[in-house]
């Protein structure tokens, strides 16, 4: 079942939220400065090229005149467009800003890949109008579904009351800067598909000619394409002149439940110009398992200093994560910095993440991922940063299933007590 091949971005992980524990000053009623307290000045903002995935994420700089110290505010932004619209925010004040945000100060960017680290995102720069119109927009969603608004709205209440609207050449300006360029009839289907499936149908019409039929197939509810495989009809060389006929078999998910939907898809410059279902059939979520199923490669290392150093030099890996909790173990999932895994002709939801690491409280530093290369690619990250001095090998495995998740969700700290109580070694491997 396995194969032993072993041989004889600045986070803390205590239980705090974030923004509790980086050095950029934190809105607080009890601050003697706030930026309830000054003028507000425009200074830059930037929006993630996400859109087409479904997500956008948004960063607002302000200069506040009238403070003494922290002269500048930080506003973060999570949308969402399928279901959850202005789902997050966070802000912070500091002493510092730069007008062009490449050079925002470190703790800044920290912050920002806290909250946007996994979409695999390019930063664009947008003005204040167009950042006020992103927010009024999401936000409006929010009122239409009955959905609260994040906390403290009163931080950003002032920027929905504001007068916004854009002309029809500023909204065809505002998508061309949020979604990224499709390079390939595969990259088109797949957005496409991936739009259609999530109801998201004003990202899925920008993909497509004005008369096809976004919504598939409109007996199923909100959908994750989860992967879909996409067949050029005749000759694949058709490709590269840009007019192909694709039949895509495509595996969604909708709450507990998993179908394969297959349908025809016609590319012609880069936009979908026909759209038609050809099937549809539930599966059970064993099937799904076993057709999104992948080896897992994992490296063991015991933790030879104290936790803080770990937390210290892991920062590096850390440009593009997700940070997670549970209980005295932390998750750091390290996603690649773009999305072009969507431009393939298999594509996956999961073939954006790198892999990760799991910090556990009994000293032990796990590194997983699902290909060669990924694992490949933390362990040289690991040797070639200072993480290395305080890391010891400690064992080396290749599961022909996916098994971390259930190690990490079952509670447990020790990979080598896991594997014991779930069987995973024969009999004779204790000989």
């Amino acid at each position: 079942m396995i194969t032993d091949t072993t041989n004889g971005k600045f986070q803390n992980t205590d239980d705090k939220k974030l923004s509790d524990r980086i050095t950029l000053k934190l809105l607080d009623g009890g601050l003697s400065e706030t930026a309830a307290d000054s003028r507000k000045v425009f200074q830059s903002a930037y929006v993630t090229d996400t859109r087409l995935m479904g997500v956008l994420g948004m960063r607002i700089c302000w200069h506040l005149p009238d403070n003494l110290h922290y002269k500048y505010q930080y506003q973060f932004f999570y949308f969402d467009a399928e279901e959850y619209g202005f789902d997050r925010y966070e802000s912070g004040l500091s002493p510092i800003c730069c007008r062009d945000y490449h050079q925002d100060p470190s703790v800044v960017r920290e912050y920002a890949s806290s909250m946007f680290g996994g979409l695999g995102a390019r930063k664009r720069e947008i003005d204040e109008k167009q950042a006020i119109y992103i927010l009024q927009r999401y936000a409006a969603f929010n009122r239409a579904h009955g959905i609260p608004m994040p906390s403290p709205s009163e931080e950003y209440a002032g920027l929905l009351d504001k007068e916004c609207s854009l002309s029809g050449e500023e909204k065809r300006r505002l998508w061309e800067i949020v979604c990224v360029k499709v390079r390939s009839p595969y990259e088109a289907a797949n957005y496409f598909l991936m739009r259609s499936f999530g109801k998201d149908f004003d990202a899925a019409g920008l993909l497509a000619a004005e008369d096809v039929n976004c919504d598939l197939f409109p007996e199923l509810t909100r959908c994750t394409l989860c992967r879909n495989a996409s067949k050029p009809d005749g000759d694949p060389e058709l490709l590269a002149l840009g007019d192909v006929r694709l039949t895509c078999e495509s595996l969604v998910e909708s709450g507990d439940a998993y179908y394969i939907a297959v349908s025809r898809i016609r590319v012609n410059g880069l936009k979908v110009i026909e759209a038609r279902p050809v099937s549809l059939s539930k599966i059970t979520p064993a099937e799904a398992a076993m057709i999104l199923s992948r080896s897992e490669y994992v490296s063991n290392y015991t933790v030879k200093g104290p936790k803080e150093v770990i937390n210290r030099f892991i920062s590096p890996m850390l440009v593009d994560s997700i940070i997670s909790k549970y209980d005295e173990n932390t998750l750091f999932a390290i996603y690649k910095s773009n999305n072009d895994h969507v431009n393939s002709r298999v594509y996956r939801l999961d073939n954006d993440l790198i892999g990760a690491c799991y910090l556990t409280e009994s000293g032990y530093f796990i590194v997983f991922s699902g290909t060669a290369s990924g694992i490949e690619y933390m362990e040289k990250s690991i040797e070639d940063s200072p993480l290395g001095y305080f890391l010891e090998p400690y064992g080396k495995f290749e599961f022909h299933e996916n098994i971390m998740w259930e190690f990490i969700s079952g509670g447990y700290d020790d990979l080598a007590e896991f594997l014991y109580d779930m069987d995973y070694f024969d009999d004779d491997d204790d000989e």
